[in-house]
């Protein structure tokens, strides 16, 4: 097996690969942006390939290219007598999220296809002046499920996306590299994956595991918010009366949700996945158990199966993140994060209270 970092121009296409990158990441995520980092003599001839904002790293094994991600922070680190770069690089997900509706977007959808809203509002920033992102209409593009939707000015692309894709019958969604210069808007309904009879037992296929069950993303009962015009919703669990813990609220809003049947799909949904306590699961895979994507990959369902102690578990989860370490002798180490894809709203939520506890500790 062989892992290429390889980059080229914001544009397209391949220039040289990063023969000298150590300390090599590429982690894909299901429902976030996917990344990259490497660190690179920054003396070296290689450390001038790479320039903030118009260059693209190309992650490839064995000829495979498995991610694009565009180069963002770089930090020069001079220490005595060496000078290391850290590069770090995030998908076109991640670049979408970047780019806004205006003015005279097509801000107003009523009854269309939800797989042609997102095409639409992609296509958007691409017909702007330098916004073509040379991303084409790939798999998945008529899903059958309609929409009404009504955005604003000022709104991001990408997290419009994500809230039109994360409803109960929603849609998975990724922007990927087809050539070394080619990306697709890849759509799949109901969900991404398939079950391909892989087992994940502990002390087989899996070296190590952690097992982690977070009640903070927990709730049986909440009030669901929208922006102006709206009215706020109230959802519980059907059998909130009976359950055990008793009762757990949150409260959740969004004020670029503008119709009450968007705000009631994106309710419903959170609240679906907020009354569900899940454990999820951080594996690291034998050494050269992995056979690449065709084996394993985002949305994909395997059997976990664990016991020791308290254990006792043998259970279906979808695979939400895949990292590889790539070390300097070019051994790969493979890790999988399995269990219910996270809602990006809950997730903004807790990254903004590490924030502000942060803050508040100055």
């Amino acid at each position: 097996m062989t892992w290429k970092w390889i980059v080229g121009p914001a544009g397209g296409g391949w220039s040289d690969e990063l023969t000298e990158a150590r300390n090599r990441k590429a982690v894909w995520r299901l429902t976030d942006p996917s990344t990259t980092t490497c660190s690179i003599d920054g003396r070296h001839e290689q450390a001038r390939l790479v320039d903030e904002l118009s260059t693209d790293l190309h992650v490839l094994r064995d000829g495979q290219q498995l991610l694009r991600a565009r180069v963002g922070a770089t930090t020069d680190t001079l220490d005595g007598d060496t000078h290391e770069v850290g590069i770090n690089a995030a998908d076109y997900r991640e670049l979408l999220r970047r780019r806004l509706l205006y003015a005279d977007s097509t801000l107003m959808y009523a009854g269309a296809d939800q797989g042609d809203i997102a095409w639409e509002l992609l296509s958007d920033t691409q017909r702007r002046t330098a916004g073509d992102l040379g991303i084409a209409r790939g798999p998945g593009a008529a899903t059958g499920r309609r929409r009404d939707r009504t955005y604003e000015p000022g709104n991001s692309i990408g997290s419009r996306i994500d809230e039109l894709s994360q409803v109960i019958d929603g849609f998975d969604w990724d922007v990927l590299a087809t050539s070394p210069s080619a990306l697709s808007l890849n759509i799949w309904h109901p969900q991404r994956g398939a079950d391909r009879g892989v087992i994940l037992d502990y002390g087989g296929a899996v070296a190590s595991l952690t097992r982690t069950v977070d009640p903070r993303d927990y709730a049986n009962a909440g009030r669901y918010s929208g922006g102006e015009g709206t009215t706020p919703v109230n959802r519980e669990a059907p059998d909130l009366a009976s359950r055990p813990e008793g009762r757990w609220d949150t409260q959740q809003g969004d004020t670029d949700l503008k119709q009450q049947p968007s705000l009631e799909e994106r309710a419903d949904a959170l609240a679906l996945a907020a009354r569900t306590l899940s454990p999820s699961y951080s594996v690291e895979l034998a050494d050269g158990w992995w056979e690449g994507p065709a084996h394993i990959w985002l949305g994909d369902t395997c059997r976990v199966v664990v016991y020791s102690g308290r254990l006792a578990v043998d259970t279906p989860l979808r695979v939400v993140e895949v990292a590889a370490d790539i070390g300097d002798s070019g051994e790969e180490r493979i890790s999988l994060s399995l269990g219910a894809p996270p809602l990006n709203y809950a997730r903004r939520q807790r990254e903004q209270a590490a924030r502000l506890t942060t803050l508040e500790r100055r």
